[in-house]
């Protein structure tokens, strides 16, 4: 990939070329800019084997509050309609681009906002969203702790018989949900799908 795009593949969408008899394709990538707001687009042609890059704005979006809410990470890509692409960040929203415009524009598709106040870690072990035929189903799952006490197995003297409490900052899973919802392409909502609770089910 070019300089400045992502280092690994997990964000590159290939685009076949339409009326093409070669067979030939394009690859896109989109890294985030140097200012917020701002992207590059990379765009590497199977014709001419070579790599361009163009500087684009995303479009003004309402479900854009502050820039925390612009992505600024993309965890994976994703095919859309014929020749446009999406770069998903998990945390935040779809940046979607029609890559063989002649014009190509960004525009984002704001995903529904976590359960979690601190963006950090891996979103992909909780979050996840995919698309099939002009719909988006988006998944999260919410994980849910207890905190417990570690009591010593040693017994001293001067110590009670039920033990000494040698660490109280140790939590312990206890269960989770997990949501579903779902979006049709072009609308600017989600609709909630399904709540599912680990207690909803029996073994």
């Amino acid at each position: 990939t070019p300089l400045g795009s992502s280092r690994d593949s997990v964000s590159v969408g290939i685009v076949p070329c339409p009326d093409d008899a070669e067979g030939s394709y394009v690859l896109a990538d989109l890294s985030v800019g140097s200012e917020i707001g701002h992207y590059d687009l990379h765009l590497y042609s199977s014709k001419t084997r070579e790599w361009s890059t163009t500087p684009l704005q995303l479009l003004a979006s309402p479900a854009v509050r502050t820039n925390a809410d612009l992505p600024c990470q993309f965890h994976k890509a994703i095919g859309l309609a014929a020749d446009e692409v999406g770069w998903v960040d998990l945390w935040r929203g779809i940046v979607t681009c029609k890559v063989l415009d002649k014009d190509p524009l960004l525009r984002l598709i704001p995903l529904p906002k976590p359960h979690v106040d601190i963006l950090q870690g891996e979103p992909g072990l909780i979050r996840d969203v995919t698309y099939c035929n002009g719909l988006f189903e988006f998944i999260e799952m919410q994980l849910f702790c207890r905190p417990v006490n570690v009591v010593s197995s040693i017994i001293h003297d001067s110590s009670p018989l039920l033990g000494l409490v040698v660490d109280e900052g140790i939590t312990v899973p206890d269960g989770w949900v997990i949501r579903t919802c779902y979006r049709i392409d072009p609308s600017d909502f989600w609709f909630r799908a399904h709540t599912v609770h680990v207690d909803d089910f029996t073994v």
